[in-house]
Parts: structure tokens; C-alpha cells; sequence
């Protein structure tokens, strides 16, 4: 058992998996900020392409640049 009480690897436990994209989503916002996106342009990557991705399941898994 893990230090949160999390199940161990191979689970299909779905708040681990919500956790994980956070954590990713977390990743990319800091790195498209880093990079010199402004705010304005992070939204629009939030509410349009990262939206329409989120809901293509054919869409590759790796978020949208």
C-alpha cells in the first residue's frame, strides 16, 4: 500500500487516473507558460484544443501543443 493509500500499480481505480491528469495537465500549463504563451493564449488552449481532445476518442493519448 502506498504512502496515500492508494492502490498499488495495474489498478483501474478511476481517482487515480483523474490525479495523474492533473498532475499532467498541472505540467503542461507550467511548461506552456515557461515557453512565453500568454495567459490569454493558455485559455484558448484550455477551453478550445484541450477540450475537443479531451472528448476525441480517436485523438492520440499526448495532449495537443
Amino acid at each position: 500500500m502506498s504512502e496515500f493509500k492508494r492502490p498499488e500499480w495495474g489498478s483501474q481505480d478511476p481517482e487515480e487516473s483523474y490525479r495523474s491528469g492533473y498532475q499532467d495537465g498541472a505540467l503542461a500549463a507550467l511548461q506552456a507558460v515557461e515557453s512565453g504563451m500568454t495567459t490569454d493564449e493558455l485559455k484558448h488552449w484550455t477551453d478550445v484544443k484541450l477540450q475537443k481532445w479531451r472528448h476525441d476518442r480517436s485523438a492520440f493519448p499526448t495532449p495537443p501543443k
